[in-house]
This record gives C-alpha cells, structure tokens and sequence, in this order.
C-alpha cells in the first residue's frame, strides 16, 4: 500500500508505548483506510506558530535562556518592539501565553 494519508493532531497523553491523539485534520482519497487494518503511523513534531506582536504586529521568536545546572526558562518575544512574555519551564507554554496574550 502506497498512498499517502495524511494526519494532523496533538498528542493529548503519552504513557509507555501508548498515545492519545486529538486528530485536528485527516485527508485521504475515498477507499484508502480500511476497518481492521493496521497501519504504521510515523511522528513528527512540528514547529508551534507563534502569532505576531500584539502591540507593534511585528514578528516573534523564542528564546531558550540555559540557566545554572541545564535549567532552562522559555520566553517569547517581539523582534520589533521587544515586549515578552515571563519566562517558562518549557517552550510550548511560553508559546501558549504569547499566543493568548491580550492586545
């Protein structure tokens, strides 16, 4: 089997060998997937959006600052006019506070 589906998602949780994935978008020609087949699902992760500057509309980015012992905090910030988020133990929750952020 040659044809290609395409998936789309968020893996919800992950425990063990296990995942638990909200499909976002699915595309396939009619006839592809079939009931009682398996099927080999590879993953990548994709790069979250970052949505522009409230403020100034310019573009963000976001920086990793390595702290003492291989800590790291997350931040997001507008290339522009340099307003930022607070800092975050992980990237996807700065990602998430610049990306709900009032204007």
């Amino acid at each position: 089997m040659s044809e290609k589906i395409e998936l789309e998602g968020r893996v919800m949780r992950a425990t063990g060998t296990t995942l638990e994935l909200r499909l976002t978008t699915a595309f396939c020609w009619p006839g592809q997937v079939f009931a009682g087949q398996r099927y080999h699902v590879t993953l990548e992760p994709v790069e979250p959006e970052l949505l522009p500057c409230p403020h100034c509309g310019g573009e963000a980015e976001w920086y990793d600052w390595c702290g003492p012992v291989e800590e790291h905090n997350y931040q997001v910030m507008c290339k522009s006019c340099g307003v930022r988020t607070s800092r975050f133990r992980n990237q996807l929750s700065a990602i998430a506070a610049w990306n709900r952020r009032a204007s």
